[in-house]
């Protein structure tokens, strides 16, 4: 995109100044740029190539394990029929020895045959993990190019800065691109936020389900479970200390991100003190209790479950949301690149352009200048072609009356 060049005739002299004195230095480092804009591509189409490489070693080796499973088989077989001599015998006295001659010729082609297929598999691998060998070397070399196109582009958006961030009441233009990218960068910034706390979250809310799920379903045991005290106390303790954990992982899920809704609090303390006094009086309403308890943690199991989709929903969005806040984040960065590159090119013109008109006009003025100096007023003296004494000489005038 070119710039508004009538904008570019109202810059400062220090900003003027600043482009001229690091134009070398951007054109530098744009050819440098331009010499490795095939390489994200190249890097991109390698990997692919690399994973495709992979799973036919995957395969081939997989071929090799079967291919050596029948080779095996086969060697097995050939080295009973070659060392059998009652069997040969018996064929012999049976006045079969063609047949065992034949059967002999077709375990030694069923043995060749598999250990040609396994040896040409063999091959391939080799050829394989060669290939992978140089593609990895490869690789490592474009991502290095890859790494040095980023540090090429962070030298090009310093230097712009030191130009341009002094400059923008200058160029409207400059001023509206990098507004434009700036709330592209908050986007981008929220986008990326919102997707690392629902992913960590998520990470958390799993087991904090299964938690949930494992004391609710112990809880539903217990309810129909009264034989035994020690066995009761038993599963109450595992009902508590299953609540005591989802609670220790939800109080996590939720510092990691304020958008999981809050759950009611589960009876852990009451749990633990009804296993604390089974034995006693006060143990007649247990069957009550029981069922209390389990309604409660049945209720908060149930938001979990709730919660856990909505935060894997919350996922996916912020994943698209994020991809699209990327799209437009480079948009922005390479218009607003683009402009300062064009400003530069384009001061960096009108600025050698003056200078040929300048030294044109010169060598014009000189050139005037030494035709007036020649000039006057009189003639220039007549020089003859030739000597005088060299001229002809007239004859006599000679009267018409004298004769």
């Amino acid at each position: 995109m070119e710039p508004h060049l009538e904008n570019l005739h109202m810059l400062s002299g220090r900003t003027l100044q600043l482009i001229l004195s690091n134009a070398q230095s951007h054109s530098a480092l744009q050819e440098r740029l331009q010499d490795l804009r095939d390489v994200p591509s190249q890097l991109e189409e390698h990997e692919l190539y690399l994973a495709d490489l992979g799973r036919s070693l995957k395969n081939t080796k997989r071929n090799i394990a079967q291919y050596r499973k029948i080779t095996e088989r086969e060697r097995e077989e050939h080295r009973d029929l070659s060392e059998s001599t009652m069997r040969r015998l018996a064929y012999k006295m049976a006045r079969r020895e063609v047949d065992w001659e034949t059967k002999k010729e077709t375990k030694n082609r069923k043995y060749t045959e598999a250990f040609e297929e396994e040896m040409t598999e063999r091959q391939s691998q080799q050829v394989l993990e060669a290939s992978i060998g140089d593609a990895e070397r490869l690789k490592s070399e474009l991502v290095e190019k890859k790494d040095r196109i980023k540090s090429i582009q962070a030298e090009i958006e310093d230097l712009h800065k030191r130009v341009f961030d002094g400059a923008r009441q200058e160029l409207p233009r400059d001023r509206q691109l990098s507004q434009r990218l700036k709330s592209a960068q908050s986007v981008h910034y929220a986008a990326r936020s919102r997707l690392k706390s629902n992913s960590v979250a998520l990470s958390v809310l799993s087991p904090a389900a299964e938690k949930i799920r494992d004391s609710s379903r112990q809880a539903g045991f217990l309810e129909l479970q009264f034989d035994g005290n020690g066995e009761r106390r038993k599963n109450l303790n595992e009902i508590a200390r299953r609540a005591s954990e989802f609670e220790d992982l939800f109080r996590r899920a939720q510092s990691a991100c304020s958008e999981i809704a809050d759950v009611p609090r589960l009876p852990t303390r009451d749990i633990y003190r009804t296993a604390e006094y089974l034995d006693s009086s006060t143990t007649a309403g247990l069957r009550a209790d029981v069922a209390k308890y389990r309604k409660e943690i049945t209720h908060v199991r149930h938001l979990i479950e709730s919660e856990l989709r909505d935060t894997t929903r919350r996922v996916e969005t912020a994943k698209e949301d994020l991809a699209e806040a990327s799209k437009v984040l480079t948009s922005c960065t390479t218009e607003l690149q683009e402009y300062r590159r064009a400003v530069f090119e384009s001061i960096v013109a009108s600025a050698t352009g003056s200078i040929m008109d300048e030294l044109q006009e010169t060598s014009s003025t000189i050139g005037e200048i030494g035709l007036r100096n020649q000039s006057h007023d009189s003639l220039p003296s007549y020089i003859t072609t030739r000597p005088l004494s060299e001229t002809e000489t007239l004859p006599s005038y000679h009267s018409l009356t004298e004769s």
